[in-house]
């Protein structure tokens, strides 16, 4: 932004010191005002501005050195007013740097707490979603615990009736053995 600055400044000062060197280049010839053009050069865009003569007389006369004096006084004067405006110009181009340099900073210093706020509303949410795993953790726990609770109830009441089968699974291999299953009182019976 800085190296920016010193260009447009510098920029800035080229074309004022153009102006003033051209204005100076001429100041070496007296200027007769308000010469017109006449007809010539006429482009039809408005009325036609009268354009200054410059020439240089042989010999100098009071009425020319009278002239020549109102002329560099004038110079003068207009060198100032074009100082003064060229200072006016650099105030405007530092106090327009100095907006968008404050309004970069505003953007950034808005970014950074958004950003701030953002990650503020992470850890919040971290926070929020840890309690809420920490719930989520208890409850599938609890069911855990239930499906194994009703696991080993289910597995207690095979065993149970494990038991009554198995021996009778015995007694029936026995019977058979024997012949006198179910299978073989079916037999018998039958």
């Amino acid at each position: 932004m800085d190296l920016n600055l010193a260009t447009d400044i510098k920029v800035l000062e080229l074309l004022f010191a153009k102006k003033v060197a051209r204005r100076r280049a001429l100041a070496v010839f007296l200027r007769a005002d308000g010469a017109s053009m006449g007809g010539a050069g006429g482009s039809g865009r408005g009325p036609i501005q009268p354009q200054p003569l410059y020439w240089m007389p042989v010999s100098h006369c009071p009425a020319t050195l009278e002239l020549k004096q109102r002329q560099e006084k004038e110079l003068h004067q207009w060198e100032e007013a074009v100082m003064a405006e060229l200072e006016q110009e650099k105030d405007g181009l530092r106090m327009r740097a100095q907006a968008r340099r404050q309004g970069i900073v505003e953007r950034r210093q808005k970014a950074a707490d958004a950003r701030a706020s953002g990650r503020a509303a992470e850890r919040a949410a971290e926070q929020d979603g840890g309690v809420e795993e920490e719930e989520d953790h208890e409850a599938l726990d609890a069911v855990e615990l239930d499906a194994h609770h009703e696991d080993v109830e289910i597995d207690e009441e095979d065993l149970g009736h494990g038991r009554e089968t198995e021996p009778d699974a015995a007694a029936n291999d026995a019977a058979d053995e024997n012949g006198t299953g179910r299978a073989g009182e079916r037999k018998a019976g039958g």
